[in-house]
């Protein structure tokens, strides 16, 4: 029996397989293009997904896998219509877009306010400033949004026809409660979007179904494949490195680096989200982790 871990980075994606016992055994990897110009940086989440097939084809071809857990990148997000179409490019975390909305919303709760509900100081790199700027410069294209999906949840979406989203992508959002562990209606509601359109959040970890029939038949693996919901990356790698009690740390360098501590509560201090670190729920339950960004 083999399993599976998808990551799905900004330039790339890979599909490690392992034994039952944790042995590594294959690695497939699939680059993407990236559009950085007039100021806009931005991601196909089409050309993601065509990657995906492409590494799941290969390695589960390879080594037929029992499961396959989905790991991304942070922020981003895919926006689809009512026939699953994704109607625009993603903006990425370092799209200058959603400043004045940000801003907008800040003036409404508060800052301290969003803060302490979110885990996260106010930023316009976060997920919802950058869908209230689609509504406010897009409304054509708002009106025909039927899903809202980060790249974790897109991609299982994608998989194996189940919306939902883990805890700690959630929180990547600026849009979730990390202490009830939910969307935040109040949030949703100053932002003037529907929450509606956002994917279930569930634990790190939890099962979301099994490929879709047609798709394993086009890509050559098994339909018994499990599809799993796993966790933001940066979660992962604390899970990978073995980190899971408090007090202790992990270093992950990628894109950026970051250090992530875990605690058994939710830190209190001010001055650590003053500095911009955030607090994501961690996948062992009542635990949370700290990014330390750099």
């Amino acid at each position: 029996m083999y399993v599976g871990g998808l990551d799905v980075g900004t330039t790339g994606c890979k599909l490690s397989v392992y034994t039952e016992l944790g042995e590594f055994v294959y690695n497939s990897y699939k680059e993407y293009d990236v559009s950085r110009k007039n100021g806009e940086h931005e991601i196909d989440g089409e050309a993601i997904f065509s990657a995906v097939c492409e590494v799941f084809a290969d390695a589960a071809g390879k080594y037929p896998l029992s499961s396959a857990g989905v790991t991304t990148f942070g922020e981003t997000f895919v926006v689809l219509d009512n026939n699953d179409n994704v109607l625009l490019p993603s903006m990425l975390y370092t799209d200058p877009r959603g400043g004045d909305e940000c801003r907008d919303l800040c003036e409404k709760l508060g800052e301290e306010r969003l803060t302490r509900i979110s885990g996260v100081k106010p930023h316009s790199m976060y997920s919802l400033p950058k869908i209230m700027w689609i509504k406010n410069n897009l409304p054509e294209v708002y009106k025909k949004i039927k899903r809202i999906m980060l790249i974790e949840d897109f991609i299982v979406y994608r998989l194996c026809g189940v919306a939902q989203i883990d805890y700690s992508l959630a929180a990547r959002t600026m849009a979730f409660d990390i202490r009830e562990k939910c969307w935040c209606k109040e949030i949703f509601t100053a932002a003037g979007v529907d929450v509606s359109l956002m994917s279930t959040p569930v634990p790190t970890g939890s099962k979301a179904g099994v490929i879709k029939p047609e798709l394993a038949k086009s890509l050559g693996i098994s339909a018994d494949t499990v599809i799993v919901n796993g966790a933001h990356d940066q979660v992962a790698t604390a899970i990978g490195a073995g980190a899971l009690k408090s007090g202790e740390a992990v270093d992950g360098t990628g894109t950026v680096e970051c250090v992530i501590p875990v605690f058994d509560k939710i830190p209190e201090n001010k001055t650590l989200y003053e500095e911009g670190y955030s607090v994501v729920p961690y996948a062992v339950a009542g635990t949370y982790v700290c990014y330390a960004l750099s």
